[in-house]
């Protein structure tokens, strides 16, 4: 069976974080040369000039667009893959440096004082964000290769699809509650090392599968 990016499937489609544009919200307007497959990211890779949310501008470090799209060409196994969009994330410069108002919206630091948080500690959560994804669908893609074929219909890969999302989604939920808003590299860390695990398992270790970004003060491991 041949898995289109129907209009069904797009409207699944979830958002790891808020997008910048409505026109980048839309993914059936999303090109395959305007999109990212999983690698580590750089801070290049986010190229919008704002958040799309006036708070964003001020309480984030950063945003990332993602969701999971089916593979083109996927012929009687469906396969599925994690995307960012570069368009539609949002570095901020401005704030970063100076440290963001997480407090404000997080548990972890005292609520109204501004928290440090270095580029490479911003970008190594981004690229969780980004891995959670990429886990996301290569355990959905491993799961109905491994399905009878009768059980492959559209209804079935579209429910295994919602399911998929809603497990990702949760998981971002439960990142973000656990590491957004403070500075905790041992905290990220256990993130990063079970991240990685799972890539290492689902994917390899080449490049392509990395989930660590080097730091000056190492992820606890």
């Amino acid at each position: 069976m041949k898995i289109r990016k129907s209009n069904k499937l797009l409207a699944l489609a979830a958002l790891g974080l808020a997008c910048s544009s409505k026109a980048s919200l839309d993914p059936s307007t999303w090109s395959p040369d305007e999109v990212v497959g999983y690698r580590l990211l750089t801070k290049e890779d986010f190229r919008a000039g704002r958040s799309s949310k006036v708070w964003g501008n001020i309480a984030h470090g950063a945003e990332i667009c993602t969701l999971i799209l089916p593979v083109e060409g996927s012929d009687e196994v469906p396969r599925f893959r994690a995307v960012m969009n570069p368009e539609c994330s949002f570095w901020n410069d401005k704030v970063g440096p100076l440290g963001t108002l997480g407090g404000l919206s997080g548990v972890s630091v005292v609520p109204g004082i501004p928290t440090q948080q270095p580029d490479w500690y911003v970008l190594q959560h981004e690229q969780i964000h980004f891995a959670i994804m990429e886990v996301a669908a290569r355990t959905l893609t491993k799961e109905l290769s491994e399905a009878p074929a009768a059980s492959r219909s559209q209804t079935a890969v579209t429910r295994a699809y919602q399911l998929a999302m809603a497990g990702a989604d949760d998981r971002h939920a439960r990142f973000d509650a656990a590491t957004s808003g403070t500075f905790d590299p041992p905290r990220l860390g256990v993130w990063v090392r079970a991240l990685e695990k799972e890539m290492r398992r689902l994917c390899g270790w080449e490049a392509h599968c990395w989930v660590r970004h080097q730091t000056p003060m190492g992820w606890g491991d």
